[in-house]
């Protein structure tokens, strides 16, 4: 359906495409209003509408900068202001798996197994919160749910292991 709309966006004056775009999942309408710009025009898309799109953007812009400085920084050895960066990530509930990621990685060569925990858990509820917002998510959500709900897992078995060993977590 989506490249359905697609295609008859391109002939703006066929009534089909609106009735094309109210039939799509939520998640669905969101990414192809973010890129591709035309359609929003075609669509009749609000003010209100149209300056949420562009503060997101915004916002999205200023996470993905932040990763790639915090990228550059890890990988220049200053590791400590790369998780300043990604931690800063995080607590902008950053949606994007990359600051997460990497931060679990950096904590888990560190040893530092509370951490990964918790930076795991602040991945699930950030999904969590955009799944209940919007149950018409795209399949990648899920997928990356379940990827971080088997790294809490891991992360879990594995102090547990240590704390019967006699080990710390």
């Amino acid at each position: 359906m989506f490249i359905g709309l697609l295609n008859q966006l391109r002939y703006p004056h066929q009534p089909q495409a609106a009735r094309l775009f109210r039939e799509l999942q939520p998640g669905q309408r969101e990414i192809l209003l973010r890129t591709h710009l035309p359609v929003r025009s075609q669509l009749g898309i609000g003010a209100e509408i149209e300056a949420r799109l562009r503060e997101a953007d915004r916002i999205g812009h200023m996470l993905g900068q932040r990763y790639v400085h915090a990228y550059k920084a890890e990988k220049h050895g200053r590791i400590a202001e790369a998780i300043g960066l990604y931690e800063q990530n995080v607590a902008d509930s950053d949606l994007s798996t990359m600051s997460y990621e990497r931060l679990r990685q950096i904590y888990l060569k560190m040893d530092r197994r509370r951490d990964v925990k918790r930076v795991c858990e602040a991945y699930l509820r950030a999904i969590d919160e955009l799944i209940e917002r919007d149950p018409g998510i795209p399949q990648w959500a899920t997928a990356h749910r379940r990827r971080f709900q088997g790294y809490l897992a891991e992360i879990l078995t594995e102090t547990q292991h240590d704390r019967f060993a006699g080990g710390s977590a």
